[in-house]
């Protein structure tokens, strides 16, 4: 609850508002008076040019004055004196309604009421942040109730005892259609179980009429199929019911007519249900066609339950509620005992009932967690949403919490099988073709009993690299990266002498399942499901050519479990694998016993008195069990039309229509069109309650911290699919980079934006006057890296299902062994990871100290590692619950609330693990800290064989890595002659011991015997100092398997008297002998350091393949020049150096505040002891008065470590990274933690307050707001303070940002100029429209829209066409001068802004229906309305339009003589359509007349002497061209398979065509794309390569080191797709128009006619800067204003007037050009045909089939050059990228195909050009599961007059990573600009040369002769 308060804060703007007490005569509501004022911060960056001044503006208003307002607004900067303006404001229901207009879905009676009675605009924003939320996710769950007979994976039936079980008086349920039925002797089965009885006929005495209308020569049975749309719909078929029989054997009876004639007694039938209205004497269709064929209908009334005979009913004494006629709701539970079934028919009161089971949803809140059994388990995984109310009570297990090994062999492999029918194998038969030199690669041990184990023959380096590589890995399968030269395919090599490996396929022996694929497989189910009888082993077939294997990627249809014999944990199997069955079985001990029971967010239970009113998948999985029960609880007037995709829009629409908490839906909306997800391209739209569960991200955060909005949308698995990072993995688990695509929309889009900003959101300009970049592509692929290790939570019940089982409602879990573990850089020149404590600093004991947190893990534990509390241990008593009594009430989470002290081996240890107290185990979860990645090694080995060279490993002495074992003296081990003469050692050395043995004899050497005595004879082994005398040793560990850091090793062996043991020890109680163990023995580090300065650790094949950036001190090695200390790499393009790693102090004396936070990044744990040095702004924690390296400094109460740690690579310096996971030890907490840290380094970057600020202020109705309304914002964002309220005093307030949104100055009146405001979104507008005039809803239906308004008008829920949202926010109408920006115009295109009006005027006349282009479902009724629109008038016609005005554009109406016209004219509904048409209902801001509008006049054009016409085909989102044009039969096709590894295409996937001039002679094309082959081998089409936007040339070490102008926001959708539309890519935005546009100026201006066409919305393409661009609809072409004649004269009046308001005026001006372009053009296409048999079955061809309507168009138009623009999108594969291209060019090729034959057959195919484009090209590398952004690309032109047949440009001379052109990933950077092939194409269309500068702008940057095609070259004609 936000609290009022002075602000202290100083800074240079000063507002002051102040309310004065006003009484108005038309209320009687006194305002009391209020004052508040604040001081803001106002400090502009120095950057910042100038200030903004506002203009005093006095606002009057016809309407009474309620109370009036003094604003003050004070604005300086630095640069700057200060400017105050001062504006009286009077507060009045103008000025109310305007506020409401902003803050809410749009105001009522009601509402306007309500703030009149609020004493201030910001008391009512505290109002409304103090209302409870409003969920649409409990609003969906608590209205479904759909039904369910038995128990599915979803839930379970409600039970018929319980209340709210729902019983039937009908016999007939909707659910029984589709189902067979058997009448016979008066007795009704359904799906062959007893239904009821039947008496006497059901139905009238006589047979109705079935009379057709007059005009028809068919009779009504004839007509059958026609007559739902005439029957209710047609006012004179009602008027004089015809086809009365006909119509009520469909269901569409006429009103008062009954034609049942059916008599059920006698009835024989046997056949099927084929429609039902649930109500006694219903109707209910029958049809002995089970496809219920219309002509073989038979109708009757749904008769009442009856049980004649009472022998298939019981007794029950039922207390009923009603939910609507004849459906009833238990009211009270029936007592117990109860065994009612589902289903059962009962008999209460006299009357018969059927049950009707229904799904029972459990209440599963984080305040209220569900109690739930195994066979549905709803239990919630514990994540940050829930952790702090999980319960520990009875219920299911959740499985997450199963941490089971076990190993991929025959037998568990059976048990997934024979458990739950999985088909999990593993893989043979797999053909390598790859050599394994220089790649990962996998090497199988050999039986040589029964293979061949000849050696290959290798180079002794190359052997020396293999045998190296494979020593360093375990098991009979390594994976391994080998450095080698030359080493062949299938290489076998003896390893130690003993073991042979050989090369096989890398995926050789992989253990996958292959359930998906069973169904899958062209070939059938039964050629996978063999494999069960044969081992559960795969044999992949020897005819099959290998392309069949890599072309289905093993990520894509197939999920990789582990490899043959892998040892893998439960939890890391594929979520689907999860199931309890195989966790009971997998567990040697059983389920662990721990009930935790954790919510969810809005999981509450549905209310069956609430009904049902929406879709919920109650089933869905392969193939047809589906289930979505959409028959809903209402007049059944959608009759079976619904469609399953309408019910998440009705949600929202329920909810922002009539919640309480308007400014929280309306906030909410606001920040769903940042965080934006779609169906568009993902798909889901079927589905609810995931969308809704989303969505309440936004609603239950919308007045809290942004920060927990960044963190739940990063964890959403609905974001995590929809920017395809779910299961995005580490380089080092694939071999495939990192998925790039969140990492850069979090940046983009989510947080900071392209561009540095000032505070006040301007831009930050470097010395030229340019903008700064927030980022480069380095850092998205670093940021990438962070985003690894996501999967979906396990699946559950109580939720709606999805294909797949899959779990889209909880938080994603992190694998965090797909988790990256490398060193990541961020924005600020320092790493992820800086400024947090090192975890080496723990001190000794952590986990006894006042903080520490316990977690409980319940009464099982799986490893061995746990340590086991006595009963005396204080920790014991703490985590007992609080004493030593037993049994323990154990508590979820303990936390020391004091440090504790040790107890028996507890004083000994360094840290633990899990603790067992009592029956119960807890984990110990440490505090977040990191690891330095670089280190002075020690080396560990396992006990027993510690000095084996190959078990050693070099790890991080300050890890908690190793055991301790310790030792001191020498053995005295007696050879086996001693022994048998039972002799010491000491007694031969008494004896005369021979010198020859002890240091001479090999075997005494290789054995040393008798060490003691032969170092005591002088005769001791080589390194031996056997001073300490006799062996003693000991194995030390507080608990089994305990682990420690190296130097309390040390310490723990020193008390003993010993020293860290450099050989094996006995094994003891505590320790066996695989435990690692550290050794005395020091190792280094080696690192590779690359030409640019990254680096890689070289500690084994993974490392060396993850390079990084470090900040050099003062420049690095170069591979041209190592230091001598170093070792120049395999292929010399790298150092290989060993690591020194120093650490040291930074100060030696106390340094100011600046100085640190400048060069401290080690943060600390807060030290033990008091502050030596107290004062000042630094204090200061030291052992002694010497400031050194253990010093600690605090600032604020954040600790600094007075540390840096440095590694030396020779005389060459860097800083140490910081890590927060260890590769050895990694755990999923530390990886959490680290993306954690990059949520909160771009949470505190300097743009994103301002960044959100202005977003946010966009969305509230002000599209420029000017810097000071911007800096205000992102003060309150930042501080959490408002004017003098205190919402939360942190960083990221919304509450405080949205408050300073709604009342600032500029927004209430102070300073209004011409760019104040904005066009309101249409969603806005409808539901505004709905909430103003009072939509009422008269069917129970709900606001249940159409399912394509998405496609009406640009803008409907959970429908964004992009993640880019609906429109851009810099988007800028062509007439708007440089800087100002309309978004929401991007969407006012014509058919948009005529479909939106349509609907509209619909509703007003109809109510909610489907008449007249309606929004509505069409209906069983027709036009009748399933609601209206009751608002009505209020008292004289004054007072209404008054009223009127007031509520649908807050009095803003500069013109009420119109309006009043119109009421004259035709009453209220007139008025209201005419309000809706004008400017001001559809703008923000102040609106005044700027006179009137010069008529326009349109010149006759003359007769058309030529036409040409050019169609640019847009792949949208970046297309894969280098799997469109391949080479082919050559090397470069080799060097194409290798880099493109998984998502490289086969032979069998390629068409091969033929050109000249290439390095290869032939190429091969998609084999999707077939039509265009043909085109291509015709010379009708051509191929350009190497193309993309370019401003001028640039190599790739000018790329990376500068020297060339580059294009602004590279590989951003956003910033690229501008970029090629402009071909001004160095220009941000679309202010140099699109170079279509400036083509059909250019031509205009040699007087042609010349039009330019967007069939995909408005597009900066088409737009010049004179041609403007007309949009057309991809489905109807010209969309047209149905009541255009009507509202002829009031759309010219309106249109006609000028306005000061540029909204106001740019939308005055395009409803004008809108409609007079449709009633043209849609005249022209009314007499247009065309001469093909024209297919529009994708969404493509149904644009080009619009641009060859329009083509056919051409003369009528008098066209002579047109200019046409469609868009195929979804081209973004980061995943899947095999199968989205597939589809993406099958489209391409069907939409061409029927095109060119159309065009051809017009006889102007000759006369047109196609060519693509694309915002860019894709990686050649893969992330795994498909590409990222690249650059370059390959695009293919189509036309008549092409000289075709050829591939212009020189393709790329390489493919492979690292060549001349690969700007990095396999990103290549382009030889030749868009331009190359558009330049051509605009001289073909008669373009001169003089006009180049004009049209292309870059196109003097470029050769002529060498990167542009030659016109004469490109065309024949």
């Amino acid at each position: 609850t936000a609290t009022t308060t002075t602000a202290t804060t100083t800074g240079s703007v000063v507002a002051s508002i102040e309310l004065l007490t006003s009484t108005g005569t038309s209320s009687s509501t006194t305002a009391s008076s209020t004052t508040m004022s604040t001081t803001l911060s106002s400090t502009a960056s120095t950057t910042t040019a100038s200030s903004t001044s506002t203009t005093a503006t006095t606002m009057t208003t016809s309407t009474t004055t309620a109370s009036s307002t003094t604003t003050t607004v004070t604005t300086s900067t630095a640069s700057t004196t200060t400017t105050t303006t001062s504006t009286t404001i009077a507060r009045n229901n103008r000025s109310d309604a305007q506020f409401l207009i902003r803050a809410t879905f749009g105001p009522t009676r009601e509402s306007l009421r309500e703030l009149a009675r609020t004493t201030s605009y910001a008391a009512w924003v505290q109002d409304q942040m103090s209302l409870p939320v409003e969920s649409h996710r409990t609003f969906y769950r608590s209205h479904a109730n759909p039904r369910m007979s038995t128990l599915l994976a979803s839930g379970a039936p409600r039970s018929p005892c319980d209340a709210g079980a729902r019983w039937l008086r009908f016999a007939f349920r909707q659910a029984d259609v589709g189902r067979n039925i058997s009448v016979h002797g008066g007795q009704v089965h359904v799906g062959g179980v007893f239904r009821t009885h039947v008496a006497g006929g059901i139905g009238a005495d006589a047979p109705c009429s079935d009379e057709a209308p007059w005009s028809w020569s068919n009779t009504c049975q004839d007509s059958a199929f026609g007559l739902k749309w005439r029957c209710r719909a047609f006012s004179d078929w009602v008027t004089n019911k015809y086809c009365q029989q006909s119509c009520w054997l469909q269901g569409y009876g006429h009103d008062g007519v009954d034609c049942a004639n059916v008599n059920m007694t006698s009835l024989d039938f046997e056949g099927f249900v084929c429609e039902v209205d649930e109500v006694v004497d219903g109707y209910v269709a029958l049809s002995s066609d089970s496809a219920c064929d219309i002509n073989s209908l038979m109708a009757i009334k749904n008769p009442a339950m009856w049980d004649a005979d009472g022998g298939h009913s019981v007794e029950v004494n039922l207390t009923l509620d009603t939910l609507r006629p004849d459906i009833f709701l238990l009211g009270e539970a029936l007592t117990s005992p109860c065994d009612l079934a589902i289903g059962s028919i009962v008999r209460s009161g006299g009357a018969y009932y059927l049950h009707d089971g229904r799904l029972e949803l459990l209440g599963n809140t984080p305040e209220s967690p569900a109690v739930s059994d195994e066979e549905a388990c709803a239990a919630v995984p514990k994540t940050f949403l829930n952790e702090k109310s999980c319960k520990l009570q009875a219920t299911c297990t959740p499985l997450s919490l199963q941490e089971v090994y076990f190993e991929l062999n025959q037998s568990t492999l059976e048990q997934f099988y024979a458990l739950e029918r999985k088909y999990v194998y593993s893989v043979t038969g797999l053909r390598t073709s790859t050599s394994p030199c220089g790649t990962l690669s996998r090497w199988m041990k050999l039986d040589c009993g029964v293979a061949d184990c000849s050696p290959t023959a290798l180079s002794s380096e190359d052997e020396s690299f293999v045998a190296t590589a494979l020593s360093e890995k375990e098991g009979w399968l390594r994976d391994v990266h080998v450095a080698c030269e030359s080493v062949p395919i299938g290489a076998v090599i003896v390893l130690n002498s003993t073991e042979v490996f050989m090369h096989v396929h890398l995926h050789e022996h992989n253990v996958y399942d292959f359930s998906d694929w069973v169904v899958n497989h062209p070939g059938g189910e039964a050629v996978i499901t063999q494999w069960v009888n044969h081992s559960f082993q795969l044999v992949f077939p020897w005819h099959h050519p290998m392309s069949r294997w890599s072309a289905k990627s093993t990520e894509i249809l197939l999920h990789f479990i582990g490899r043959s014999g892998d040892t893998i944990n439960f939890q890391s199997l594929p979520t689907q694998l999860q199931t309890p069955a195989l966790a009971r079985a997998f567990s040697p001990s059983g389920p662990s016993g721990y009930f935790e029971a954790c919510g969810s967010p809005g999981e509450v239970g549905n209310d069956p008195w609430e009904g049902h009113h929406f879709g919920f998948w109650t089933t869905f999985e392969t193939g047809e069990t589906k289930v979505n029960d959409l028959k809903f609880d209402n007049k059944n007037a959608f009759k079976s039309y619904l469609s399953t995709d309408v019910s998440k829009s009705a949600v929202w629409v329920k909810k922002v229509m009539h919640a309480k908490d308007q400014l929280r839906q309306r906030t909410a909306w606001a920040l769903s069109q940042i965080f934006v997800v779609g169906t568009e391209g993902f798909g889901g739209g079927d589905k609810v309650e995931m969308w809704m569960n989303y969505y309440d991200i936004f609603v239950r955060n919308a007045f809290g911290s942004f920060r927990d909005i960044l963190r739940e949308v990063t964890y959403s698995p609905v974001m995590g699919e929809y920017l395809t990072y779910m299961k995005n993995s580490a380089f080092d688990t694939n071999s495939n980079f990192p998925d790039e695509n969140y990492a850069r929309e979090i940046m983009q889009l989510f947080t900071i934006g392209l561009w540095q900003l000032n505070a006040n959101g301007t831009k930050v300009k470097d010395e030229s006057g340019h903008g700064i970049p927030t980022y480069t592509n380095e850092d998205i692929t670093n940021f990438a890296r962070v985003f690894t290790g996501f999967d979906r939570q396990l699946d559950r019940a109580n939720i709606e299902r999805h294909k797949g089982a899959v779990n889209l409602i909880d938080p994603m879990q992190m694998k965090v062994e797909w988790h990256d573990v490398y060193p990541k850089p961020d924005l600020n020149q320092n790493f992820l990871g800086d400024f947090y404590p090192l975890c080496s600093d723990l001190p000794e004991k952590a986990f006894l100290l006042e903080g520490s947190k316990f977690e409980f893990i319940g009464y099982a534990y799986e490893q061995t590692d746990a340590y086991v509390a006595s009963t005396g241990s204080a920790l014991f008593q703490a985590l007992c619950g609080g004493s030593a009594a037993l049994p323990c009430t154990f508590a979820r989470i303990v936390e020391l609330s004091t440090s504790v002290t040790c107890h028996s081996e507890e004083c000994e240890m360094d840290t633990l693990q899990v603790v067992k107290v009592a029956t119960g185990y807890y984990r110990y979860v440490p505090p977040v800290c990191v690891h330095l990645y670089f280190f002075n090694g020690q080396i560990a080995a396992p006990s027993a064989k510690i000095s084996d060279p190959s078990k050693q490993q070099c790890l991080n002495p300050a890890s908690w890595a190793a055991g301790t074992s310790c030792c001191r003296g020498c053995t005295d081990i007696a050879t086996g002659g001693y022994v048998n003469l039972n002799r010491t050692c000491q007694d031969a050395k008494e004896a005369g011991m021979s010198s020859m043995k002890c240091a001479s004899d090999d075997w005494w050497v290789s054995k040393k015997f008798c060490r003691l005595a032969c170092w005591q004879k002088g005769d001791g082994y080589e390194g031996d100092n056997c001073s300490s005398g006799e062996w003693q040793e000991r194995r030390v560990c507080g608990h089994r398997n305990e682990r420690m850091r190296f130097a309390v090793a040390q310490a723990r062996c020193a008390s003993l008297g010993l020293e860290v043991c450099a050989e094996s020890t006995l094994p003891a109680e505590c320790s066996d002998d695989e435990d690692r163990v550290w050794t005395p023995s020091n190792c280094s580090l080696q690192v590779a350091v690359y030409a640019d300065g990254k680096v890689s650790a070289q500690t084994d094949s993974k490392t060396k393949s993850n390079r990084f950036a470090v900040p050099w001190i003062d420049g690095h090695p170069s591979p041209s020049a190592c230091p001598s200390v170093c070792s120049t790499g395999a292929n010399n393009d790298t150092c290989i150096c060993s690591v020194f790693v120093q650490e040291q102090a930074v100060f030696d004396a106390v340094p100011s505040k600046s100085e640190l936070l400048e060069r401290l990044r080690i943060s600390a744990f807060p030290p033990a002891s008091s502050c030596r040095i107290c004062h000042g702004e630094v204090k200061v924690y030291s052992e002694t008065d010497v400031i050194d390296v253990s010093t600690i400094f605090e600032i604020e109460g954040r600790f600094y470590r007075n540390m840096e740690s440095l590694a030396h690579v020779g005389t060459f310096t860097f800083r140490n990274p910081p890590v927060f996971v260890q590769a050895d030890e990694p755990r999923a907490t530390a990886a959490l933690a680290e993306i954690e840290s990059l949520l909160d380094h771009l949470l505190y970057h300097n743009n994103t307050a301002p960044f959100i600020s202005y977003r946010l202020i966009q969305r509230f109705g002000t599209s420029n707001p000017s810097p000071g309304y911007v800096h205000r914002v992102a003060r309150a964002f930042t501080t959490g303070v408002h004017d003098g309220t205190v919402y939360s005093e942190q960083y990221g307030d919304l509450g405080a940002a949205v408050a300073a949104i709604l009342l600032d100055p500029e927004v209430l009146g102070a300073g209004a100029v011409a760019e104040g405001g904005a066009l309101r979104e249409p969603l806005v507008k409808l539901v505004h429209l709905l909430r103003a005039m009072e939509y009422e809803d008269t069917s129970g239906n709900g606001l249940i829209f159409r399912a394509d308004m998405q496609d009406v008008f640009g803008q409907w829920p959970f429908e964004s066409p992009s993640v880019f949202n609906f429109y851009l926010p810099d988007y800028q109408p062509a007439s708007f001068q440089d800087g100002v920006v309309a978004p929401e115009f991007q969407i006012l295109t014509t058919p948009f802004a005529l479909g939106f009006l349509n609907g509209m005027m619909a509703i007003i006349d109809n109510g909610l229906s489907s008449c007249n282009e309606g929004f509505g479902l069409w209906a069983k009724d027709g036009c009748a309305s399933l609601g209206s629109l009751t608002w009505g008038e209020t008292g004289s016609m004054n007072d209404t339009l008054e009223e009127l005005d007031l509520l649908m554009t807050g009095g803003r109406l500069t013109s009420k003589a119109m309006l009043q016209d119109a009421y004259e004219a035709d009453g209220l509904k007139e008025a209201l359509r005419t309000i809706v048409l004008t400017p001001e209902f559809h703008t923000t801001g102040e609106t005044s007349s700027n006179g009137t509008r010069p008529a326009q006049t349109i010149a006759e054009s003359p007769e058309a002497t030529s036409y040409k016409a050019t169609v640019l085909l847009f792949m949208g989102g970046g297309a894969d061209t280098f799997n469109m044009l391949v080479p082919y039969e050559c090397g470069l096709y080799d060097e194409y398979v290798s880099v493109r590894a998984d998502i490289a295409l086969q032979p069998h996937q390629l068409l091969e065509i033929e050109t000249v001039g290439q390095s290869c002679e032939k190429f091969a094309v998609h084999a999707q794309l077939p039509a265009l082959k043909d085109l291509y081998d015709s010379g009708e089409a051509a191929f350009i390569a190497n193309v993309g936007s370019l401003v001028e040339p640039i190599t790739k070490d000018q790329f990376s080191e500068g020297g060339a102008e580059k294009c602004v926001g590279l590989f951003s959708h956003s910033d690229q797709q501008q970029g090629f539309q402009t071909l001004q890519c160095q220009v941000p935005g679309a202010s140099p128009k699109g170079f279509g546009g400036r083509l059909a100026d250019a031509l205009a201006d040699q007087g042609l006619k010349t039009t330019s066409f967007s069939v995909s919305g408005q597009k900066t393409w088409s737009e010049g800067l004179h041609t403007r661009q007309q949009v057309v609809h991809k489905s109807k072409g010209s969309v047209r204003l149905e009541q255009y004649q009507a509202l002829q004269t009031a759309i010219g009046n309106i249109t006609s007037q000028r306005h000061h308001n540029i909204y106001c005026e740019e939308y005055a001006k395009q409803l004008a050009d809108s409609i007079r372009d449709s009633e043209e053009l849609g005249g022209f296409l009314d007499k247009s045909g065309l001469e093909t048999n024209y297919k529009t079955d994708t969404g493509l061809a149904k644009q080009l089939y619009q641009v060859a309507r329009l083509i056919a168009t051409r003369a009528d138009r008098k066209a002579e050059r047109d200019f046409f623009f469609v868009e195929i999108g979804g081209f973004d594969a980061h995943s899947n990228a095999i199968e989205n291209l597939y589809d993406k060019f099958r489209e391409i090729n069907g939409a061409l195909e029927g095109f060119v034959n159309e065009l051809k057959a017009q006889h102007v195919f000759n006369e047109t050009v196609l060519f693509a484009g694309s915002d860019f090209g894709r990686t050649l590398t893969s992330n795994g599961q498909g590409t990222d952004h690249g650059w370059a690309g390959n695009y293919f032109a189509v036309g008549g007059s092409l000289n075709g047949g050829r591939v212009f440009n020189q393709f790329p001379a390489s493919l492979e990573e690292g060549n001349e052109q690969d700007a990095g990933r396999g990103r290549l950077i382009p030889k030749y600009p868009w331009e190359s092939m558009v330049v051509p194409i605009a001289e073909w269309l008669g373009v001169d040369q003089a006009q180049h500068a004009q049209v292309f702008p870059n196109l003097a940057n470029f050769n002529m002769s060498n990167h542009i095609i030659p016109t004469q070259d490109f065309f024949a004609v």
